[in-house]
């Protein structure tokens, strides 16, 4: 009978074990994560050390070791430190793309637009300045990058840029220039200013940056397209009047 209830004992405490561990299988393991939130955890702490540091030196061990996933799991998601790179490319482009939308989709007052896209870039580069310029330079390292670069940042604007020259050349208000040059030229002078301006971890950076650069663009734009001088947003000061 003592022999039939020890063993009745260890089936029912085997059993208990058993009910735990299957419970804590259900259970999400600590600090699991979906693989989509480890991507995007990658992405993010990518995204943190080219704004700080630039591309100079950045390593898969730097990179992870600030995140809470293992050295191994970068590979799941990315092949390279450039593939991970290209990856920001995309989102620049796109943004590139939307703040420009206004203009190359003929909305209205071309200048007006303009003006609108340029200030939208002015923001973007303020706030992306550096990490713009570090993908930049990484494009140079690695062939494939560089293609990536070259289609969606070089080309791509470009493109839709000569289109909007050329159809406002139609309507009479730019003159006779040769559309695709013109544009070449307009984007890399964007480009090269303002990372100068807002990517140069040697330039300080001053409050009054973002309006100088901003009337600077303005100028050169609308002066070369349209022949119009653009005057700096200004709000006039009220006039005071004295009474006698």
């Amino acid at each position: 009978m003592a022999v039939i209830q020890g063993v009745r004992g260890r089936q029912t405490s085997r059993a208990h074990a058993l009910g735990e561990a299957h419970a804590k299988a259900k259970e999400p393991m600590r600090g699991w994560r979906t693989p989509e939130k480890a991507r995007q955890e990658i992405i993010d702490a990518g995204r943190a050390y080219l704004s700080k540091h630039g591309f100079k030196d950045l390593t898969i061990d730097k990179l992870m070791r600030s995140t809470k996933i293992g050295r191994s799991a970068f590979y799941a998601y990315f092949g390279s430190i450039y593939e991970l790179a290209a990856v920001f490319i995309h989102e620049l482009s796109a943004h590139l793309e939307t703040a420009s939308a206004e203009w190359f989709a003929d909305n209205g007052d071309s200048i007006a637009a303009i003006r609108s896209t340029l200030s939208g870039a002015v923001a973007f580069w303020e706030a992306n300045g550096r990490m713009i310029r570090a993908l930049e330079e990484a494009s140079w390292q690695d062939d494939r990058l560089r293609a990536v670069w070259r289609d969606e940042i070089g080309m791509a604007p470009v493109r839709r840029l000569t289109e909007a020259i050329k159809r406002d050349q139609a309507k009479g208000l730019i003159g006779q220039v040769d559309a695709r040059e013109m544009s070449v030229a307009l984007n890399r002078f964007n480009m090269t200013y303002l990372n100068d301006r807002f990517g140069n971890p040697r330039r300080k950076s001053k409050d009054s940056d973002k309006a100088k650069v901003l009337e600077t663009l303005e100028r050169v734009w609308l002066g070369t397209l349209y022949g119009k001088l653009a005057e700096p947003n200004k709000v006039e000061e009220p006039k005071v009047t004295t009474g006698r």
